[in-house]
């Protein structure tokens, strides 16, 4: 793995469209003015308005590439990290570049351009880790970025010269962002998860499996289990007692540290069935929640009745919960510009906060081993020069 700030494959292509009308050196002197404007912490500077800042910092031959690049790219690529997409298709061969002329597309480059998920996106994506970092999601079934670290940072100490866990962290926080830009992860709050598409290109990624291949056929297994399990827990939610069904929101929001968790009355509860607090940054708030278990869509009205009972229980926020899902106008009231907030879950979400608190579920975990063929190269590393 030889790029740590990777793009995603909308700005590499972008880039590879219209990269042959500029020639080396005029997109290096791009870099080096913005290089020299760049601020400091104590004085920091904003690049996220280019059609501000490029007439205002750059001049003459600079601006006028920079406001090429950010119009031709459909505002694709910011011209303050023009340099990162540049060096991504530099370092995977899809571009070359002559004496004084223009830059030129690789066959490769051409490949990438023509050719959606075809032969040089599948080998970038094995070279680069991104098909490492989906393997993980996929493994994880939905996971936040730090619980995918742990197994990332085994994959770049065997496979990159990076060390440091903040740089581990971006380097897959960066692959996360150009899956999620395919369409092959999807995240939901702060957790990820593997999309059909994703599955789809990860099979065309292995190679076919053979009958022997047991990795492959265990991890089709488990998946195969999950979405089973998975099923049987929607099932059994669906037949539950309404209020043992609020009981089970509230245990909920106890394993991810709600505090004060009281289920209502069933009477006089103005549509909340569940109050708790919970800490945002310094501040402790009270939030109410309000349990749907029915089959529809759940309305704006609903959303607007709750929003309207915050301040009968001096609430700052309120939550939705419901095993099915969420009308459009719910969800584009649902954060409403100057209006208090409603987190809406659905049943999929409700589902996988269960299965990653463990509340009403307990993991399993299948223990195997693998050759560590890093152990067996160092010990025949070592025969050799002794050797000399």
């Amino acid at each position: 793995m030889k790029i740590t700030r990777f793009p995603t494959y909308s700005q590499v292509t972008a880039l590879l469209k219209i990269v042959p009308q500029f020639c080396g050196a005029e997109l290096r002197n791009v870099f080096a003015a913005i290089k020299s404007l760049l601020g400091t912490p104590q004085n920091p500077v904003s690049w996220d308005d280019p059609d501000e800042w490029i007439s205002s910092r750059l001049s003459d031959q600079d601006a006028r590439v920079a406001e090429k690049v950010w119009n031709e790219s459909n505002h694709l690529i910011n011209p303050r990290y023009l340099k990162f997409v540049f060096g991504m298709v530099s370092k995977c061969g899809l571009v070359e570049e002559g004496m004084n002329g223009p830059i030129k597309l690789t066959v490769a480059g051409q490949d990438f351009l023509d050719n959606p998920s075809g032969n040089t996106w599948q080998l970038i994506d094995r070279e680069e880790g991104l098909a490492t970092a989906l393997e993980l999601v996929q493994a994880k079934g939905i996971g936040r970025l730090g619980e995918l670290l742990p197994d990332w940072a085994d994959y770049c100490l065997a496979k990159s010269n990076i060390r440091t866990e903040r740089v581990m962290r971006y380097s897959l926080a960066a692959r996360l962002k150009n899956l999620m830009d395919r369409g092959l992860v999807t995240r939901e709050g702060i957790q990820y998860r593997i999309t059909e598409d994703g599955e789809r290109y990860l099979s065309l990624l292995s190679r076919k499996p053979k009958e022997e291949d047991y990795m492959y056929q265990l991890s089709k297994l488990m998946k195969t289990l999950r979405d089973k399990q998975k099923e049987a827990l929607r099932a059994k939610l669906e037949v539950m007692d309404p209020h043992a069904f609020e009981k089970l929101v509230k245990e909920l929001l106890e394993a991810m540290e709600y505090e004060d968790v009281q289920v209502t009355a069933p009477s006089g509860d103005k549509g909340v069935d569940v109050v708790g607090k919970v800490q945002v940054g310094i501040t402790s708030v009270t939030e109410v929640i309000q349990v749907k278990r029915r089959k529809g869509n759940i309305t704006r009205p609903v959303l607007d009745a709750l929003r309207g009972s915050l301040h009968r229980f001096g609430a700052f926020r309120g939550t939705i919960i419901t095993l099915s899902d969420f009308a459009k106008g719910a969800k584009e009231s649902a954060l409403e510009k100057g209006a208090a907030p409603i987190t809406l879950i659905n049943g999929d979400m409700l589902m996988d906060l269960m299965i990653e608190h463990e509340v009403g579920v307990k993991k399993q975990e299948v223990s195997y081993f693998v050759i560590d063929e890093n152990f067996f190269d160092e010990l025949e590393h070592e025969e050799s020069d002794e050797e000399l």
